[in-house]
């Protein structure tokens, strides 16, 4: 059983993807102490649900998401999220705007940390 912590506010992220091309973005997670988050091991999933609470699409380790390094050019961090769809999945999730969330497990304790909007367009 995970413990939820009330005290965080999750970041906000408004994306989106166009059906028929490849999505992707890369995350580091970053502490109030301004140190890197070590999500090694963590469990992590990415949720899309429509305006009326039902799952459109749920991206996890094993579909979707790898933990691993992040270089954004001028600082590469080593441990981070890369989140992809793939174009061929794009047309299963369908246009429209979705309520996103991202949330990771770190030992035992399952927090929200990025939600937002994420719109797939025509």
């Amino acid at each position: 059983m995970s413990v939820t912590d009330t005290k965080y506010e999750p970041a906000i992220l408004n994306t989106g993807a166009t059906i028929g091309d490849d999505f992707s973005l890369a995350f580091v997670f970053v502490g109030p102490d301004g140190t890197v988050v070590d999500i090694t091991g963590a469990d992590v999933e990415v949720t899309l649900k429509t305006a009326s609470g039902a799952l459109a699409w749920k991206s996890d380790l094993n579909n979707g998401l790898r933990i691993d390094s992040v270089d954004f050019g001028e600082a590469v961090h080593p441990i981070g999220l890369h989140w992809t769809i793939d174009k061929s999945d794009t047309s299963i999730i369908g246009v429209g705007r979705y309520q996103m969330k991202i949330r990771l497990t770190i030992e035992g304790l399952r927090r929200t940390y990025v939600k937002g909007f994420f719109t797939m367009e025509a």
